[in-house]
């Protein structure tokens, strides 16, 4: 009896393995002629089958069939295109050495998931972009060997991996986005530019001091000529307050682009805040004792800027300030003065220096504001940038003309800066 019941089950066995081996037949033939739903019917009974479980044709056939039906707009399955990889996947796992006929069904499923990333990016659902983007390389990844010739899909795992930065980006999510363009920047997206602002965006944002500036590095080293790296570095040093790196910096920029307005306006505001030192409540220091030369660097440098770009009127009014910075500075030392006959004379000398540096600052106070005022009577739109240099122009100005007792100029400038308000 016991050997009758060990032939009659191993018969049953065999017969069962015989059964879910022609559900896979079926299963094949069904898809040859694009009948996905009978085709999943059969095929889902032979995985399931213990006889045929871990049967790779029958995962790949199952692979193919959900594909199918993923494809299928009509179908309207989202889940389709998830069940078609997991079953491609298991292939794999089952028979790495598959034959090529999975990998287009592999790729197809790559496609279906990027597309679904750009639908969800396009809806602005940064955050689910993003999980669908960097889907794209775990497949890619999931082949092993089989697609390190296909260029094709290495450029769509690529696009998929640098979109899921910049929707993760969008997302906000900081520490993701950065670690992805990290990585981009490494490989075939080295020479990408905007992945270098981005890093720098995302340290910034992150207040990540030493990576902002690591970042700045990285990307002058890569784009030593490009403007925008350049001007990020420039602020990042002005911001630092570390001036004497910022001066090497411009110094060095600007012999590379010597006619370039904004760098010339930069290093002769750094000049400028060196020869006026002030602590970090903004209270006036001593004077350096290379005051002179600080001061003539300057000047010199704002006159280049507006000389680079007479359109600019905020250069003007800099350039004025510089002068009247100077006035100011006399106009203190005069107030210090005793009522002695000895300061009194000092203090008619005074005088005369003070308002010959107020006269001077008025020049160029003067056209910008004849510039801005101009501008403003037109009708034209005057930035905010503008406005705020157009009021500072005034009141300078305002100071000046009430000094010289000139009540005609005083009045209007009063007069149009109450208008402001």
């Amino acid at each position: 009896m016991k050997k009758f019941s060990i032939i009659l089950a191993c018969t049953c066995l065999s017969l069962s393995a015989f059964g879910q081996k022609s559900k896979i037949r079926d299963a094949r033939s069904y898809l040859a002629d694009n009948d996905y739903k009978k085709a999943i019917t059969v095929i889902n009974e032979a995985v399931t089958n213990e006889s045929t479980k871990d049967n790779p044709d029958a995962w790949f056939l199952r692979g193919v069939a959900y594909l199918q039906k993923a494809l299928d707009s009509t179908a309207n399955d989202p889940q389709a295109s998830i069940e078609s990889y997991e079953s491609l996947k298991k292939t794999l796992t089952l028979k790495p050495d598959y034959g090529p006929e999975i990998n287009n069904a592999i790729y197809s499923n790559a496609l279906i998931v990027f597309n679904k990333g750009v639908s969800a990016y396009g809806k602005k659902d940064f955050s689910e972009a993003y999980t669908e983007f960097l889907k794209v390389p775990e497949i890619f990844d999931a082949g092993g060997n089989r697609f390190a010739s296909d260029k094709g899909f290495q450029d769509l795992s690529n696009s998929a991996k640098s979109n899921a930065a910049y929707s993760a980006l969008n997302a906000k999510q900081d520490v993701q986005a950065l670690k992805l363009f990290d990585e981009l920047t490494q490989g075939p997206n080295k020479n990408d530019s905007n992945m270098y602002q981005a890093i720098i965006e995302l340290n910034q944002r992150m207040n990540n001091d030493a990576g902002t500036l690591a970042a700045i590095n990285k990307a002058r080293a890569q784009f030593p000529a490009n403007p925008v790296f350049r001007n990020l570095e420039l602020n990042y040093y002005i911001k630092a307050g570390k001036q004497d790196v910022l001066i090497g910096k411009l110094e060095d920029a600007i012999k590379a682009d010597p006619n370039n307005d904004e760098i010339l306006f930069n290093l002769a505001n750094a000049y400028q805040n060196m020869a006026f030192p002030k602590d970090a409540s903004g209270k006036d220091l001593d004077k350096p004792k290379d005051y002179d030369a600080l001061f003539a660097k300057a000047e010199d440098y704002y006159k280049r800027a507006v000389a680079a770009k007479p359109a600019n009127a905020d250069y003007k009014y800099n350039l004025g300030v510089l002068y009247y910075s100077v006035a100011a500075d006399i106009n203190k030392k005069m107030n210090a003065l005793s009522m002695s006959a000895a300061d009194q004379a000092k203090y008619d000398a005074m005088l005369k220096d003070r308002d010959a540096w107020f006269e001077k600052a008025r020049i160029p106070f003067d056209e910008a504001y004849a510039q801005l005022d101009a501008k403003a009577q037109s009708g034209q739109h005057l930035s905010t940038d503008e406005k705020i240099t157009f009021q500072k122009t005034m009141i300078g100005l305002r100071e000046i003309y009430s000094r010289k007792n000139d009540k005609a100029k005083t009045d209007e400038l009063t007069k149009k800066l109450n208008a402001l308000h």
